[in-house]
């Protein structure tokens, strides 16, 4: 029982520390539930079994605690932190953080006024130069943050525990009994030794200082709508965009604080707080810069953005960044820990950005890094619906599941066979990883004019790795481009190129285009002596009404052959289909999701896929898309059951046709008369009938044409009258024949039994 009473006046105490908002809480996801606090929820914290999450931010703008999080395994800076407030007689406790780095807590005696414990903690970490989040993060709650934003506690469980200075675990109990509550003495003297580092001024009119650069001429919009004066809230953070933006001017921080001064006094209602205004000037000049990021990712201010594609100021100022090197827009980027692929949210575009550690995916418009920052493509192709990218990420449950939803996807737009519908299935998903591969296949829809080619391109397209639509009328030197810009799927309509030289340099790109490392390089036109290089791999979906006359480019297509539907079930008109472009952009979202979490995982040696029997043509589709998921063994079989089938079609598919005829009349003969004795004669004679004669020299361009050989001098078989040539069996080839045009060959195995010497 004591031990129950015990415990119970743990929980109390941790309540009592840390109490905050009584009327919301925040979860370990992000989310935030609307109910009364009670010492339950701090008790089940405790325990470990849900997390709670305070808002410390009061309506009066006061707070019992504060906490500094610092989003870095960096104990030092922690302790430095701690040492500094020690000094002005705040004490502090550490504590381990949920993810990474660390909590430094203090408790207040009475309350905090808010606006005052952030202005002393910002005091010292503008000190010791040290970037960590303050909480509350607002000195006073708003209509646009009714309640301010929640810190995850800590002693959650056996996690997150507090930590002495050589960072040993304390126990919560032993900790509880150390700590000591700050009286308001202590924050009163800490603000009357914070630096007062400008003395007053107003701007100076005209004036520049000796030897500094010139001032440029003009402000961004966006800034120029904030010095007409803003409204609460919001005055904090555009105090510090107009500080950050005037220093970027090369104004002296005299004169940035001179312009803050003429600026407040425009404000509903004015700050009047001069020692705020420092503050920003300070923290403004520590090394950064302004940028959109400042206005557009604040609610608060976002109002005061013009638009990216409007604002003159930003177009010039990137514009000139690009020349130097330091902006440079990719599609993609990877690091050691992470991988950025580009998204467009509502018409803007982002970079999702997958942690390769936790799984974890988060947005941001920019990397940026010391000398340069990256920036996703930017550009009319767009906002024409040229190239498609997903709106985010997206869970998708298994391999499995993601490619039979593709399936069932192509199954309501699109009237193909179902082994075609099952190909297309698994090669969009290919699509997603191809430039971790070193060859890949192509797709085609053939078929005449109104039998669902176009529909089935469109269908198909818009779920391919960062689909480009391009006229199949399109010149090669914007193929080029496009590849080399986006890196995606080329998707090609009407693809029956007229006699020209552009249709013989676009049948190069395609053939080309199958394996990495097969640039086409040409002499510039400026400079006969430089050589570009130009990029032509990667995967390709078209169209055509005809076969190709190059029979290397025929070879690497897949072929759904289109016939014109019947089905009355499936949506006219795509665009105006309510459903289409939700469930398009729901699946291109999951297929990010998949990239990102198989994008490591992807072989590059394709001699270990094990595909069973596959004949080479087969085999050069398949492989490609086999090889992400060989990590995946129930994904294999359900693949190598699809290929088999698909194999078994083809054969069937060749056995009905002429040379399907012969091949099996060949081996009738030889189980008849003996695979010695099988002449073009004997077959011709095999396969005569009554209607349809077939002569002795079409079997013979046929022998010659399966690349089969005869003996050198005529023989007369047993029992025969005319000596004839007769075709060599070498067993090796004749089971290739068997395979590829008879499809119950069982019934001529033992016509492929190797002959043994006596």
């Amino acid at each position: 029982m004591a031990e129950v009473v015990e415990r119970g006046e743990i929980v109390n105490q941790f309540a009592n520390l840390f109490k905050g908002r009584r009327d919301a809480r925040g979860t370990e996801q992000g989310g935030c539930i609307r109910e009364e606090i009670t010492s339950r929820h701090y008790e089940t914290h405790l325990d470990g079994k849900e997390s709670l999450g305070i808002y410390p931010l009061l309506d009066d703008g006061t707070c019992y605690f504060f906490a500094i999080d610092i989003d870095e395994h960096d104990f030092d800076k922690a302790k430095a932190i701690r040492q500094e407030l020690k000094n002005i007689f705040i004490p502090v406790y550490i504590a381990a953080s949920r993810r990474k780095g660390y909590h430094i807590y203090g408790f207040a005696f009475e309350v905090f006024k808010a606006k005052e414990i952030r202005h002393v903690v910002n005091s010292i970490l503008d000190k010791l130069a040290i970037k960590a989040e303050i909480f509350p993060k607002q000195s006073e709650v708003s209509p646009q943050v009714p309640l301010g934003n929640y810190i995850n506690l800590p002693s959650f469980g056996f996690t997150r525990p507090f930590l002495s200075t050589d960072l040993r675990e304390i126990k919560l109990d032993l900790a509880i009994n150390k700590i000591k509550r700050v009286p308001q003495e202590s924050i009163d003297r800490a603000l009357c030794v914070m630096p007062q580092i400008f003395p007053m001024t107003v701007l100076p009119s005209q004036r520049s200082s000796k030897g500094r650069p010139k001032r440029k001429s003009s402000n961004a919009p966006c800034i120029d709508a904030i010095l007409k004066g803003v409204s609460q809230p919001g005055r904090d953070e555009a105090a510090f965009a107009l500080a950050r933006h005037y220093l970027d001017q090369n104004f002296t921080e005299p004169e940035v604080l001179g312009v803050l001064q003429k600026w407040d006094i425009r404000n509903q209602p004015p700050l009047n707080d001069l020692r705020l205004l420092e503050t920003k000037v300070r923290s403004a000049s520590k090394g950064y810069a302004f940028g959109c990021n400042s206005i557009q990712d604040n609610p608060n201010l976002s109002s005061f953005c013009c638009g990216e594609e409007i604002c003159f100021w930003l177009k010039a100022l990137n514009a000139e960044k690009k020349k130097k090197g330091l902006i440079r827009e990719q599609v993609f980027h990877e690091t050691e820990t992470h991988l950025y692929e580009q998204i467009e949210q509502n018409k803007n575009v982002l970079f999702a950005i997958y942690e390769k550690a936790t799984g974890e995916v988060t947005y941001a418009k920019s990397i940026d890094y010391p000398d340069f920052t990256i920036i996703p493509v930017q550009c009319a192709e767009l906002t024409e619906g040229v190239v498609f990218f997903p709106s985010g990420a997206l869970d998708y449950g298994d391999t499995l599941k993601l490619k039979n939803e593709l399936r069932d996807f192509i199954r309501v737009y699109v009237d193909m066979e179902e082994q075609d519908t099952e190909y297309c299935a698994w090669y969009i998903m290919g699509t997603w990883v191809y430039d971790r591969l070193n060859t890949v296949a192509y797709l085609r829809f053939l078929g005449d004019t109104g039998v669902g080619k176009s529909r089935a391109l469109d269908t198909i397209a818009k779920l391919c790795f960062r689909a480009l639509m391009l006229s199949g009328a399109v010149t090669p030197a914007p193929i080029y481009r496009e590849i080399r810009r986006f890196r995606g799927t080329v998707i090609l309509e009407e693809a029956d190129f007229r006699e020209s030289d552009e249709k013989s340099e676009v049948i190069t790109i395609l053939n080309c285009g199958i394996e990495r490392g097969r640039a086409v390089l040409r002499c510039s036109g400026d400079d006969p002596n430089i050589i570009e290089v130009l990029p032509t791999f990667g995967p390709k979906v078209f169209a055509t009404r005809k076969s190709f006359e190059d029979k290397a480019l025929e070879s690497r297509c897949y072929t759904c052959k289109m016939r014109e539907t019947d089905r009355d079930d499936i949506p006219y008109e795509l665009k105006i289909d309510p459903n289409f472009a939700e469930w398009s952009m729901e699946l291109r979202n999951k297929l990010l999701l998949w990239r990102f979490r198989n994008y490591e995982h992807i072989a590059e040696n394709i001699g270990n896929v094990d595909m069973g029997y596959i004949e080479p043509r087969l085999k050069q589709m398949g492989l490609p898309l086999a090889i992400p998921f060989m990590h995946l063994p129930e994904v294999m079989v359900d693949f190598r059951a699809f290929l088999q089938k698909r194999q078994r079609e083809l054969i069937r598919e060749r056995e009905e046709s002429v040379m399907g005829g012969i091949v099996r009349a060949i081996f009738e003969v030889a189980k008849e008369n003996g695979k010695e004795w099988v002449s073009a004669g004997k077959v011709a004679t095999h396969l005569s009938t009554e209607k349809h004669e077939v002569t002795p020299q079409k079997i013979s361009a046929a022998i010659t044409s399966l690349a089969l050989k005869r003996t050198a001098v005529k023989a007369r078989p047993p029992g025969g009258n005319t000596p004839a040539y007769h075709i060599i069996w070498d067993v090796s080839m004749m089971r290739t024949l068997l395979r590829r045009y008879v499809s119950d060959h069982e019934e001529f195995d033992e016509l492929l039994e190797s002959d043994m010497e006596v």
